[in-house]
C-alpha cells in the first residue's frame, strides 16, 4: 500500500495555504503595529524633547541674567506692622514690574521689553529678599545681618521705626551696603562729612523728607483745613522712641503756624481708655486736639474724644488715608483731619500718584491704613537702577552713590525727586479733612526754613 504524506493531500494543502495567508497578514500588521507604535513614541517623545530644548534655552538665558541681591527687613508682624507691610508690598511690586517688563518700567527707561535692565549692555533682574523683624529690634539687626554676611545684599530697605534704621545701620554701612529707609530720624547722623567719600555714612539714604520739612507741612495743613483761626492745640502722641523724637518737632511746627502747645501727652502703646488723658488736654481749653502717630490706634481713640467733647474745632489723626477713615464711617460734628505719608490713595490730585494706587491694588496689594509709606520705597528702587545704569556697575558701591546722587526722578511722588549732598530727599504731603465724610485735600508743601529750636540749625 502506497503511503501518502499529509502535505500531499489536497485539503491540507488549501489548509496549508490559508494558515501561511493568514501568518503573512498578522506579519504585515504586526509590522504596521510596530511602526504605529514607533510613530506615537515619537510623537511622544517630540513634546519632550522639545520641552527639554525650552528648558535649555531658558536656562541658557536665565544664565544670561545677572541677579543683583538686594534685601528687605521690616515688620510683617507685631505692633509696627501697620508701617511695615508697606515695605513688602512695594518690594514685590517693584521686582514684579522689573523683572516681566512692566510698562510703567518701560515708560521710565529702565526696563527691556521681556523684562530686566541693561547694565552695560548686559541684562540684570532683581532679587529681593524678604525678612519679618517682627517688630523686634535685635530680631531687625540679626535679619539685616543675614542679608548682609551670608546673602550677600549690594542693596537693603531697611528699618521702618525710626531707632531701627539706626541700629540696623552699624552692620550696612561697614559693608559698603547701600541702606534706604523712611526714618526721618536718620537725618541726625547724615551730615555733610558723614555722608562724603570714606564718611562713616555714606551709604546712607534716608528716603523720607527732613523732619521739620514733614512735621511743618503737616501741620501746616492741619491747622489750615480744620480752623485757621484756631489758637490753642494740644498733641497726644506715642510713647516710644519714635514719639519722643517727633513730639518737639510737630510742637515747634504747630507754633510756626500760629498755635500754643501748652502740652504733649505721651500714651503708652498698651492704653485701651483714651477718656483720662483727653479729659487731661481739654483741660487746655485747646481748639485742636492732635493724635499722633499710630492709625490704628487713633482710629480707635478718636471717638473716646468727641463723646467727651475734648476739642473745640476739630481734630487730627497722622497717617489715616481718606479711603481708610470713609471706610470706618466715623460720625463727627466737627471736622476731622488727617496726613499721608507722603500722598493718599483715598484722594489725591497727582496723577502719578492715582495710577500707582490702581498698579498697587491690581498687584493684590490691599489699601489700607499707611499703604501711603510704600512710596518711601518705591521710587527709589527706581533711582537706584537707574543709578546702576549711569554708573555702569551695581558692585562698586562708592561709584553708584555717585550716580545716585546725580539722578533726576519723575516718579509717584514728585517730579524731578533727587538725593541731597546729606542723602536726604525733599517733598510736601497731603492733608485731607472730613467734614461729615465730605473730604477736602491738599498737597502742603515743606516750609522754607526750619523753625526755631530745630536741633542742628
Amino acid at each position: 500500500m502506497t503511503k501518502t504524506r499529509w502535505t500531499d493531500l489536497p485539503g491540507k494543502r488549501v489548509l496549508l495555504l490559508l494558515l501561511s495567508s493568514v501568518v503573512m497578514v498578522a506579519m504585515i500588521f504586526a509590522a504596521c503595529g510596530d511602526d504605529e507604535e514607533q510613530e506615537q513614541q515619537a510623537a511622544a517623545e517630540a513634546p519632550a524633547e522639545q520641552q527639554e530644548q525650552q528648558q535649555q534655552v531658558m536656562q541658557q538665558e536665565e544664565e544670561e541674567v545677572i541677579w543683583i541681591d538686594i534685601g528687605v527687613v521690616a515688620p510683617s508682624s507685631g505692633s509696627y506692622e501697620v508701617f511695615g507691610h508697606t515695605y513688602e508690598a512695594s518690594g514685590k511690586l517693584v521686582e514684579h514690574e522689573i523683572n516681566t517688563g512692566a510698562q510703567y518700567c518701560i515708560d521710565q527707561g529702565v526696563c527691556e521689553e521681556g523684562g530686566g535692565f541693561l547694565i552695560d549692555g548686559k541684562l540684570h533682574k532683581l532679587r529681593i529678599h524678604f525678612r519679618d523683624d517682627r517688630s523686634d529690634i535685635n530680631a531687625h539687626v540679626a535679619a539685616v545681618r543675614e542679608l548682609v554676611r551670608d546673602v550677600g545684599i549690594v542693596a537693603c530697605m531697611c528699618g521702618t521705626p525710626h531707632d531701627f534704621a539706626i541700629a540696623s545701620a552699624k552692620v550696612t554701612q561697614p559693608a559698603k551696603v547701600l541702606h534706604f529707609s523712611g526714618s526721618s530720624t536718620l537725618e541726625e547722623i547724615l551730615t555733610e562729612e558723614a555722608t562724603a567719600p570714606g564718611g562713616e555714612n555714606r551709604y546712607l539714604f534716608q528716603t523720607e523728607t527732613r523732619e521739620w520739612q514733614r512735621s511743618g507741612s503737616v501741620m501746616k495743613g492741619a491747622v489750615d483745613l480744620i480752623d485757621p483761626d484756631s489758637e490753642v492745640s494740644v498733641i497726644l502722641m506715642l510713647n516710644d522712641a519714635t514719639g519722643q523724637f517727633l513730639g518737639p518737632y510737630f510742637k515747634r511746627a504747630l507754633e510756626a503756624n500760629g498755635q500754643t502747645v501748652p502740652d504733649i501727652i505721651y500714651w503708652d502703646p498698651e492704653t485701651t481708655d483714651f477718656s483720662p488723658l483727653f479729659s487731661r488736654a481739654k483741660g487746655h481749653d485747646p481748639d485742636i486736639v492732635l493724635f499722633l502717630y499710630d492709625p490704628d490706634r487713633a482710629i480707635q481713640a478718636i471717638p473716646q474724644a468727641l463723646e467727651i467733647g475734648a476739642a473745640k474745632s476739630g481734630y487730627f489723626m497722622f497717617g489715616i488715608d481718606p479711603g481708610e477713615y470713609k471706610k470706618r464711617e466715623l460720625q463727627s460734628e466737627l471736622p476731622v483731619g488727617m496726613a499721608c505719608v507722603p500722598i493718599c490713595w483715598g484722594a489725591t490730585d497727582r496723577q502719578q500718584a492715582a495710577e500707582y494706587w490702581v498698579r498697587y491694588e491690581e498687584f493684590g496689594n490691599e489699601l489700607r491704613s499707611f499703604s501711603s509709606v510704600s512710596l518711601l520705597t518705591y521710587d527709589d528702587y527706581y533711582m537706584l537702577i537707574k543709578a546702576y545704569q549711569a554708573a555702569g556697575t551695581f558692585t562698586d558701591a562708592d561709584a553708584v552713590v555717585d550716580a545716585l546722587l546725580d539722578v533726576r526722578h519723575d516718579g509717584v511722588i514728585a517730579d524731578g525727586f533727587y538725593f541731597d549732598s546729606r542723602h536726604i530727599v525733599a517733598h510736601g504731603t497731603e492733608v485731607c479733612v472730613s467734614r461729615q465724610l465730605e473730604f477736602e485735600c491738599q498737597f502742603t508743601p515743606p516750609p522754607d526754613e526750619p523753625p526755631p529750636g530745630t536741633p542742628g540749625f
